[in-house]
């Protein structure tokens, strides 16, 4: 039997973990989150100072509402019987059918959010927006631009993601992940970077894509390649998007006197910087018989769109494939 494939989408990598959450109930409505920032400081004097400044502590919270994602199957004993002719058990099948359209709308929700007029979604908040610039050639699309200009190009994006989020010259390893179209990361994984702008320990030359993860990881930086064609016109202007994400903090370099001692030690603290919550790892199933033999199930899973907890930690890239 011959079964149709959809995309697998890579956009769950942007999330601390790998994947969304299960952390919230099925009847919640909104997730609230509680942020802290110190402001700190201390005098310096031979004798004892009399006036001494005193920690500042700014208190907020972020929220977001939770949609709860409904389909439905309906089936009776002719139909069930009618496809097991085809081999195939119309239970399972519809089953699974119901959850790769609630899967996908949780895609969806965690890109461009549910409501995308609130702000919901990764690609709706308020991070870095960057476009690539024409090259030396002025080339503006990414298919014509001259590959080592684009090495050069997400590299430094790479180390500006990096450094906004306190990780360069740490020496803690940490993980970037890098998500667009097929069209994209195929073209960064077919292009060449000439032995003048690159060389592998060694001999040789690399793609584009590779030659980009071998620099990282000499500097201990895992960066991963993920697709998703929905990315497609959905950068600035209707070009291609690029989304490049540190999804979880890393711990910063050891010293004998830390100057991030409040992040270190107070507890508890998310490190995670992209979260998608839901109410269950699979929708829950709900059935119940309906006249002529038929039987009614309803599929429905309870989360959150896509948020962005810390807006610092992630790039929006702009380029038009061709």
């Amino acid at each position: 039997m011959i079964v149709s494939y959809t995309q697998q989408s890579g956009a769950f990598n942007m999330l601390a973990g790998g994947a969304p959450e299960v952390k919230i109930g099925h009847y919640d409505q909104y997730v609230y989150q509680h942020m802290i920032e110190v402001r700190s400081a201390a005098t310096a004097n031979q004798a004892a100072a009399n006036v001494m400044p005193n920690a500042t502590f700014r208190t907020s919270y972020g929220s977001v509402p939770t949609y709860l994602l409904r389909s439905r199957a309906q089936y009776d004993h002719h139909e069930a019987s009618a496809a097991s002719s085809w081999n195939v058990n119309l239970a399972d099948a519809k089953r699974l059918a119901a959850y790769q359209g609630i899967f996908q709308a949780a895609r969806n929700g965690l890109l461009f959010g549910f409501t995308p007029s609130n702000g919901e979604g990764l690609l709706n908040a308020p991070i870095t927006a960057v476009s690539i610039p024409p090259d030396a050639d002025n080339h503006t699309t990414l298919s014509t631009m001259n590959a080592p200009y684009l090495f050069d190009f997400f590299l430094k994006t790479i180390q500006d993601v990096r450094k906004r989020v306190l990780n360069v010259g740490q020496g803690v390893p940490t993980k970037v992940v890098v998500v667009s179209t097929q069209d994209i990361i195929g073209f960064l994984e077919a292009s060449v970077v000439d032995l003048t702008s690159y060389q592998r320990i060694g001999s040789g030359v690399n793609t584009i894509k590779g030659s980009i993860t071998d620099v990282n990881d000499w500097n201990g930086v895992d960066v991963e390649w993920h697709v998703d064609d929905n990315l497609q016109g959905q950068g600035a202007g209707g070009t291609d998007a690029i989304f490049v994400i540190v999804p979880e903090l890393a711990p910063q370099g050891k010293s004998p006197v830390s100057t991030n001692i409040f992040a270190e030690k107070l507890q508890p603290s998310d490190s995670g910087t992209a979260r998608q919550y839901f109410g269950s790892d699979t929708p829950m199933e709900f059935t119940a018989p309906l006249s002529g033999g038929v039987v009614d199930i309803v599929y429905e899973q309870r989360m959150t769109p896509g948020w962005m907890v810390r807006p610092k930690a992630a790039t929006l890239v702009s380029v038009k494939y061709q």
